[in-house]
């Protein structure tokens, strides 16, 4: 079959336009994409050029995976008691931005450097599922602390002590950092069913991802 037939139909399935873009999915230098559109492709070659595709495909995905912020601290911001970071700041604004405009996976640590959550965003951008998980009770979570009207400091007016008792903690409550990669879609689920899996014992996570849906590999 001649190449420019088998470069039209793949263009065509796969919504590329251009030698450019096909040499890319292809793994490929356009020049050598233009040399193969004028000859009939044997069953070798186009093998091949599935095998490159795969290749290609694999490394793509990888570079997918781009890191936004990682360990980044979180501070108080005056704008909203909500934020993750102050929004004053003109470094953490742009950094809102960014996180605006992207889906992928983000993870929260305590001030140990230690991991304690795993979230993916992918029906919404990663600063509204961040700020969401952020703000979020988790009922499994509790610690002793004491309760502060409003956390300031207001003596009892009798003299007695604020109790120490069991509460609920908040992620905010316990996240000191925040790392942020933007992903590509088809690899989000797959990378947080693997760190939660990776982690478990350490995450405030209550769904454990993978139980019902991966499958153990044996030996043929």
């Amino acid at each position: 079959m001649l190449g420019s037939s088998i470069f039209g139909a793949l263009g065509l399935k796969v919504g590329l336009t251009g030698q450019g873009e096909i040499a890319d999915y292809l793994g490929l230098a356009a020049s050598r994409i233009s040399t193969l559109s004028g000859q009939n492709l044997s069953e070798r070659t186009i093998a091949t050029l599935l095998i490159n595709a795969r290749s290609a495909g694999a490394k793509g995905l990888v570079q997918s995976i781009q890191p936004i912020v990682e360990f980044y601290p979180v501070s108080e911001c005056e704008k909203s008691s909500r934020s993750i970071i102050d929004q004053s700041d003109e470094g953490n604004a742009r950094l809102r931005r960014v996180l605006e405009s992207a889906t992928g996976l983000y993870t929260f640590y305590n001030s140990e450097y230690e991991i304690i959550y795993v979230g993916k965003a992918r029906k919404q951008d990663l600063w509204s599922e961040i700020l969401q998980a952020y703000n979020s009770e988790k009922s499994q979570y509790e610690r002793y602390a004491v309760r502060h009207p409003r956390g300031t400091y207001r003596p009892s007016v009798s003299g007695s002590v604020r109790k120490i008792a069991r509460e609920m903690i908040t992620l905010r409550g316990a996240t000191t950092f925040f790392s942020a990669y933007s992903i590509a879609d088809e690899l989000i689920d797959v990378l947080e069913t693997l760190l939660i899996r990776l982690t478990p014992n350490d995450l405030l996570n209550v769904r454990m991802e993978g139980n019902t849906t991966l499958e153990m590999y044996t030996e043929d």
